[in-house]
């Protein structure tokens, strides 16, 4: 900086708030002048130097579970954006935080000095145990379930109103035969349907797991009691579920209706475009990173919950069930 300083015919401190952006009454001139010959002189800022002298990194680690999922890449993108939103540097690691190989990726992370994390995950019972791990570096946790009373700042995705949502459309299209492709287990787009098939005295819908959907929605199609709507846990498994129709040679919506409870960008390239449930992924990530923010300048108040709700996205696969 002193050798720009001296190029420029300015004093050091002058060079100094124009190459930091300090805003201070400086003459625009001045300032072309001095990055004219930073430029020159091939200049670049140390903002290491810079953020250590402020006892910070200005960098923040983001963990989610994978980069080839539509879902994931998305997210890492929006993540990135809203970091550098509030001028921080991400750095990001791919693994599931709750698993060995996850830990790992966290003390990558922590070695890097970051000034707090972000991390995603599915397993909410081990948010305490992760909290330990960090040893007070601010954290953020998101995911899709409602992490309940843990004492951890968490940013969730509502999963049960996306898929209430989905279900209550297809009702309203005057659907009774249901069956819903993914897992059962404790997931909340399955309670959620299941739930809303009961406010009207129906029964839970048949699962099929998402290894067998193509063939046995294919099986499905072709019986005259079979069932005329289709719920998906998500996209790839809906694209999926398509395809078992085509192939017993029906068409969707004319013969069944499918719906996903969890969008990608394929949706709307489907054939039919699906009707899906639309996570709004930029939100989530600028909730999380502003929430995180505020905790790195020194927020000390109750921990935050905060829910994202997802909202229906509806396009052409669904319609009205075929009277016999």
């Amino acid at each position: 900086m002193l050798d720009v300083a001296l190029a420029a015919g300015v004093s050091r401190t002058t060079a100094s708030y124009v190459l930091n952006r300090v805003d201070v009454a400086i003459p625009q001139e001045t300032r072309d002048h001095v990055l004219s010959i930073a430029q020159q002189m091939g200049y670049r800022t140390n903002r290491l130097a810079k953020q250590l002298a402020k006892q910070r990194s200005a960098m923040i680690g983001l963990m989610v579970r994978q980069m080839a999922d539509p879902f994931f890449g998305s997210l890492a993108d929006c993540l990135n954006v809203s970091a550098k939103s509030f001028d921080y540097q991400p750095l990001f690691e791919i693994g599931c935080p709750d698993e060995e190989e996850g830990q790992r990726a966290i003390d990558h992370l922590l070695g890097w000095r970051v000034d707090g994390v972000i991390l995603y995950i599915e397993q909410i019972q081990k948010l305490p145990q992760l909290a330990l791990h960090l040893a007070g570096v601010p954290a953020v946790f998101i995911g899709p379930n409602d992490p309940g009373e843990v004492p951890q700042d968490c940013v969730y995705i509502d999963l049960y109103a996306g898929a209430c949502e989905a279900a209550n459309y297809l009702l309203s299209l005057g659907h009774t035969r249901f069956v819903y492709l993914g897992w059962r287990g404790a997931n909340a787009r399955f309670q959620a349907v299941a739930d809303m098939l009961a406010e009207r005295g129906m029964a839970p819908p048949p699962v099929i797991l998402d290894s067998e959907v193509r063939e046995t929605v294919c099986s499905l199609s072709r019986r005259s009691d079979g069932p005329t709507a289709i719920i998906c846990v998500n996209d790839m498994v809906a694209l999926a579920a398509l395809r078992g129709i085509r192939d017993a040679g029906k068409r969707a919506p004319q013969d069944l209706s499918v719906v996903s409870c969890d969008e990608n960008w394929v949706a709307e390239y489907m054939d039919p475009a699906l009707s899906s449930v639309t996570i709004p992924q930029a939100r989530l990530a600028q909730e999380s990173v502003h929430l995180l923010h505020q905790r790195i300048s020194g927020d000390t108040s109750a921990p935050y919950r905060v829910a994202v709700t997802p909202t229906l996205t509806i396009r052409e696969s669904a319609a009205p069930p075929r009277k016999t």
